[in-house]
């Protein structure tokens, strides 16, 4: 709580008649994009509501954001020092959703790219997935061994961002801590 469907309905009750539709990922996927969108228009739906929609599927390269995920990191190492490696750590999904036309492993690649170029930090950053479930493949490489890896090739100093989502959450605050 509160879920998309109570906050949908204040809304409405409000006379709201414009909606920004933004979900906190800014790389597409079906898995968590498509699923806020699914859950809106069942909501929506259900409410026989139909206000005017603004709908940003992405914003992964968005050259705002990209510039303000840079700034947090010079920001954290100007603190800190700056690390052997940069690992970017997004939200792992199954390999086959990728093979069935998902964008979202390109759309991480990019944003790592562009992150990297605006940084100047070059070989120093790597991309890895977390957050894997079940038997099936995901998109590799993972975290998690990709940080003991990391390790036995002699990196003592890592730092490590998530920016497959706006805020921290759970996967941040606990998994990667």
């Amino acid at each position: 709580e509160p879920s998309i469907a109570s906050q949908l309905a204040a809304l409405k009750e409000h006379g709201v008649s414009r909606l920004v539709v933004l979900p906190l990922y800014p790389q597409y996927s079906i898995t968590t994009t498509q699923s806020v969108f699914d859950a809106m228009g069942a909501a929506l739906e259900h409410l026989e509501w139909q206000p005017e929609l603004h709908v940003v599927s992405n914003y992964h390269d968005n050259p705002g954001w990209l510039h303000s995920v840079a700034a947090s990191i010079r920001s954290f190492q100007a603190r800190f020092g700056r690390a052997e490696k940069l690992l970017f750590s997004m939200h792992g999904i199954p390999r086959r959703l990728v093979e069935a036309g998902d964008v979202y492993e390109q759309q991480c690649r990019e944003t790592v790219a562009a992150i990297a170029a605006i940084l100047q930090h070059g070989d120093d950053c790597i991309l890895a997935y977390q957050s894997r479930v079940g038997r099936e493949e995901w998109l590799q490489p993972y975290t998690d061994e990709a940080i003991v890896e990391l390790a036995k090739n002699g990196v003592r100093h890592l730092q490590v961002i998530s920016p497959g989502f706006a805020t921290d959450c759970l996967e941040t605050l606990e998994e990667i801590a």
